[in-house]
């Protein structure tokens, strides 16, 4: 992520934990971490007019559109949109 600094990216990631925060103007975005396909962990934080767009929806993969962003050597990515992706149904069942 480091390496894509301020660029705007596609990120899958299985979802890990969610943080709910309040704004300074009582709205509610949202810090959540994720595992990507190698297995490394990394953030991202939804803002509230995304999050009202393009709401969390349980666990599971997600694809997220956004902006890589580094604070003190630490990269987040900062979502614009955020969609949950379908699992394949198990053709046994």
């Amino acid at each position: 992520m480091l390496k894509n600094r301020g660029k705007t990216v596609r990120m899958l990631g299985i979802f890990v934990c969610l943080k709910y925060v309040k704004t300074h103007n009582g709205q509610i975005m949202n810090f959540m971490t994720w595992i990507d396909s190698e297995g490394k962990f990394y953030d991202s934080v939804h803002f509230p007019d995304t999050l009202k767009e393009y709401p969390f929806k349980g666990g599971g993969v997600y694809l997220m559109l956004g902006i890589i962003d580094v604070e003190f050597d630490y990269p987040v990515l900062r979502a614009q949109k955020l969609a949950k992706m379908p699992f394949k149904q198990d053709p046994r069942e």
